[in-house]
């Protein structure tokens, strides 16, 4: 039997052999010995050693709405945390990005949600007597939301039925996994967008009388162009749209709505809306079934669902 052998042990280095002891003894500074700088030139993989510190719910809202300093790295954005060398065996501290430039690219989006519903979330939605929805249909809405957090959704139903909660409570989601999903490829790009219907359109509107775009700065904030540039990133396009029947119908408007809805759709993306209006008002408000039924087919079809709220007595 052939005999196991060991090989060489990688050299175990201290503060004695890693740093300079006669350099900076008043200031505290360190300066790296040449023996320690042509070890660490030889490293090629660094193991973490531990776990990158969180924040919690509360302090991860203040920290990404800009109230609160991070506690973990005092606005310096990097932390130290313990490596170990896989050639070298050096164990040392290393700066490491801290979570909460995650935290802030979430609520650069998240913000965009009404500060009544910024507490929405998908995970710990329950029955709540502060909507007309019985209890009963709230739990299966709920039930269904988590099964398809995926998936385009258009929540119909009158005022009070909390679709705008419900409708956050998946966007809360969308950019979570959103941010996570980018943060671990290193390409950070706008794939997920809230918005009213109305205001998104008076944008448009106000674009397009711009005489000069060249010197302008573009005050929308969906486009095609933006929608397109997420999915040729490689990321799915989501839109949440609030109030999805309520704007002041003019000739330009509906066809732009659906312009905008169907270059997500197109893309493979998410579309989810609200609408208080039933299918056969949303008609008669565009004064086109045919362009009002491709607009609906596009997020509560297709492969996505209508879910009305509650029913009215």
């Amino acid at each position: 039997m052939k005999e196991l052998t060991v090989g060489p042990q990688p050299q175990r280095w201290t503060e004695a052999t890693m740093y300079d002891q006669s350099f900076g003894p008043v200031t505290g500074l360190k300066r790296i010995t040449p023996e320690f700088r042509a070890a660490l030139k030889k490293e090629t993989y660094w193991e973490q050693l531990q776990n990158r510190p969180t924040l919690d719910k509360e302090q991860s809202k203040a920290v990404g709405l800009g109230v609160l300093i991070c506690p973990l790295c005092e606005g310096h954005r990097e932390i130290l945390l313990m490596h170990r060398g896989e050639v070298t065996g050096i164990e040392m501290q290393r700066r490491v990005e801290c979570v909460c430039r995650g935290v802030r690219w979430f609520w650069t989006d998240f913000k965009y949600v009404d500060s009544r519903f910024r507490d929405a979330d998908l995970d710990t939605l329950e029955p709540t007597d502060k909507v007309s929805t019985p209890f009963e249909r709230q739990t299966e809405i709920h039930q269904m939301l988590r099964s398809h957090p995926d998936a385009s959704v258009l929540f119909t139903g009158p005022s009070g039925g909390g679709k705008t909660h419900l409708m956050a409570a998946l966007y809360r989601h969308a950019v979570m996994q959103s941010t996570m999903e980018q943060m671990a490829a290193n390409d950070l790009c706008q794939a997920v967008f809230w918005t009213s219907t109305s205001v998104m359109l008076n944008q448009h509107v106000a674009w397009e009388v711009v005489s000069n775009k060249e010197e302008t700065i573009d005050p929308r904030y969906v486009t095609e162009a933006k929608i397109q540039r997420a999915a040729s990133h490689g990321w799915r396009p989501k839109l949440y749209l609030d109030e999805l029947d309520k704007f002041a119908v003019t000739p330009f408007k509906p066809g732009r709505l659906y312009e905008i809805v169907n270059a997500v759709y197109k893309c493979g993306g998410q579309v989810c809306a609200t609408m208080n209006k039933s299918s056969d008002d949303f008609a008669l408000m565009l004064k086109d079934r045919d362009l009002a039924d491709s607009i609906t087919r596009r997020i509560g079809g297709d492969g996505g669902y209508t879910i009305p709220v509650c029913q009215k007595e």
